[in-house]
């Protein structure tokens, strides 16, 4: 779960040779709906957090990526933002039509068409800070990077880069073709190569929601996104991710079912799915009744207020595992589940053979903790004490990984993440408890 190692190498030299200094690359991404924040009377933003998250629900497909040389990315990116400044006018300097994310994802910069045009400037009427904002672009921002640019920019033709080209760009996030590999078959008669859609909502009469198209045949409100505001702060306009039914396109989404579920009956389920498992793989005694006591509790951060309201739980019979979503991803502010199932985990009186694996194996149930989990949000106890107890999950994994081997360690993780999985595949067909 470390995102960024300074001992961790580039992969490409390891698979073209050294031999040759080649040339950066870039990649750049269409899409209709960039994420961003628009408040009248204020500057345009762009939060880190909210383009992590909305490129995890809306990833990035292979097929939506052009691959060219940084330079020539830079150079045409220029040449389109001077082509179509001149359609929006006062407009340019709000209007965000590039975001620049690394190879996990992560925010690195972004750009108006504004401030795009005034770099396209010949280089005599440069300012100081315009030429030094140039050399940051090819020089660290793009080098390896993804460029994802709105689909206004354009400039695309037969697959390739050409500035000239005027023609509307097809986007994953606005074209339904892409969400289909035959245009002529209807989506839900095949396998889709794009599993989400993204719609607009717009406010409510007092201002205080956003609505968006109901739930079609098939797809499942995820995450909604606030993105413009009025002077006086309140929401006017949104970006609403929908899913297919069931699933997953990250793994805080497959919290999302079409049948919710409380957190008492999932924990049940899974805890039988995970004895059946671990009995037919042959574990010692202890091992199992590890995974059965970790299935028992590793959702049991989900109690938390800010997790039932971010996830848009039912009011009645609280607290629920599974919701059918549409909740607000701000509202958790970073909060991990299974740090706080962590902490309960770690107040009960757990067998001392086992305790390490317990715990660890509640920790890293959706892959943190290895050794990294963020304790953001969290409310728990001090920010001390719960960075404390982030260091200690990750000392505990070293451990482990010293007693069962790396690949031991992941393979029991593994036992009690299938279980996880099955039981909400099997509950969001059947809609009811599971017989033991």
């Amino acid at each position: 779960s470390l995102e960024r190692h300074e001992g961790r190498p580039e992969i490409a030299p390891w698979l073209r040779g050294w031999e040759k200094e080649e040339e950066p690359q870039t990649i750049v991404v269409w899409r209709s709906h960039v994420p961003c924040t628009v408040r009248i009377g204020l500057n345009t933003s762009v939060p880190p957090a909210m383009v992590a998250d909305f490129f995890q629900a809306a990833p990035i497909h292979m097929t939506e990526k052009l691959e060219a040389e940084s330079s020539r990315v830079f150079q045409w990116l220029l040449k389109r933002a001077n082509a179509i400044s001149q359609d929006y006018g006062d407009r340019e300097d709000e209007m965000i039509v590039a975001i620049v994310v690394d190879r996990t994802g992560e925010y690195i910069t972004e750009s108006t068409l504004g401030d795009l045009r005034q770099l396209a400037l010949p280089a005599k009427k440069l300012a100081k800070s315009a030429v030094r904002r140039k050399k940051e672009w090819l020089e660290r921002h793009l080098p390896g990077a993804t460029l994802i640019v709105d689909a206004i920019i354009g400039g695309l033709r037969d697959g390739m880069l050409d500035e000239k080209s005027e023609a509307k760009v097809s986007t994953a996030d606005g074209d339904a073709r892409w969400r289909t590999h035959n245009e002529h078959q209807a989506a839900e008669q095949s396998h889709p190569l794009i599993k989400f859609r993204v719609e607009v909502g717009i406010s409510s009469e007092n201002k205080e929601n956003l609505k968006f198209p109901k739930e079609l045949e098939n797809w499942q409100l995820l995450r909604t996104y606030e993105t413009h505001f009025d002077s006086g702060g309140a929401v006017q306009r949104g970006l609403a991710i929908f899913k297919r039914s069931d699933e997953a396109t990250d793994e805080e989404s497959r919290s999302i079912l079409s049948v919710p579920q409380t957190l008492s009956d999932h924990a049940k389920q899974v805890a039988i799915r995970v004895r059946a498992l671990a009995r037919q793989l042959c574990l010692p005694d202890e091992e199992i009744e590890a995974l059965v006591i970790a299935a028992r509790l590793h959702d049991s951060g989900k109690v938390a207020e800010r997790w039932q309201n971010a996830m848009n739980a039912p009011q009645d019979g609280r607290p629920y595992a599974k919701t059918r979503g549409g909740g607000n991803w701000r509202l958790l502010e970073g909060y991990r589940h299974e740090f706080g199932s962590l902490l309960k985990a770690e107040q009960e009186a757990l067998p001392e053979g086992t305790r390490d694996l317990i715990l660890h194996l509640i920790a890293a149930h959706h892959g943190n903790a290895r050794p990294l989990i963020n304790s953001s949000g969290c409310e728990d106890g001090p920010p001390s004490l719960l960075e404390a107890k982030a260091g200690q999950a990750a000392l505990r994994f070293a451990r482990l990984q010293k007693q069962y081997g790396p690949w031991g360690l992941a393979w029991r993780e593994s036992i009690l993440r299938a279980a996880d999985q099955s039981a909400s595949q099997e509950w969001s067909k059947q809609g009811n408890s599971i017989d033991g």
